[in-house]
């Protein structure tokens, strides 16, 4: 459930990148403290988290390994969260080059089921609830810069974020490890 470059890969790095980026973009800007608009630091959090988190989709032996470590699932799972946080990287950047609410609101639909898996497995099922830390970061930065403009955002993204917990939970049973019955239980049987 971890690897060594977890902190550094999901939080850390973001993080300093959200500061630097977020606070440059600000201070350029001319503006005074008080009126910076502060989604811009959680817009540059998932602009440098998500797309270190893809790379799972390349390379997902190689990501467990550094960053997530062994999380109990198969690899596909990890390639189509890397594609689903690639994909949530490119409606993000496209939202902000063409100044448009609707690839804003569908990455932030995008967003929640990878969540709802990643708060799923790394409370419930390998119960390390400091590990959801970078979760529930990417949580509060998608909540802040999801679309004020199309309503049922907010609704879906919620919706979403059961869904991808359900998911994670079907796909655990399905795949996940099977306790192992002792020897003399199954002679018993017989």
């Amino acid at each position: 459930g971890e690897a060594p470059l977890f902190w550094h890969v999901l939080v850390y790095y973001p993080c300093l990148f959200a500061l630097v980026a977020g606070g440059s973009s600000c201070y350029l800007s001319a503006l005074p403290v008080r009126s910076w608009d502060f989604r811009v630091f959680s817009e540059a959090y998932l602009l440098a988290c998500l797309p270190l988190a893809s790379l799972q989709c390349l390379a997902p032996k190689a990501y467990a390994r550094r960053v997530e470590g062994d999380l109990g699932y198969p690899q596909w799972v990890h390639r189509l969260a890397g594609l689903g946080e690639a994909g949530v990287v490119g409606l993000r950047v496209f939202a902000l080059v063409e100044r448009s609410e609707v690839p804003r609101a569908l990455a932030t639909v995008l967003t929640g089921p990878m969540l709802g898996g990643a708060a799923f497995t790394w409370l419930y099922v390998l119960q390390k609830p400091r590990h959801g830390t970078p979760a529930l970061l990417v949580f509060l930065a998608t909540w802040l810069t999801r679309s004020r403009k199309i309503r049922a955002t907010a609704e879906c993204y919620s919706i979403t974020i059961v869904f991808g917990a359900c998911a994670a939970a079907l796909i655990r049973w399905r795949t996940g490890p099977r306790k192992k019955r002792k020897k003399k239980t199954a002679a018993k049987e017989e």
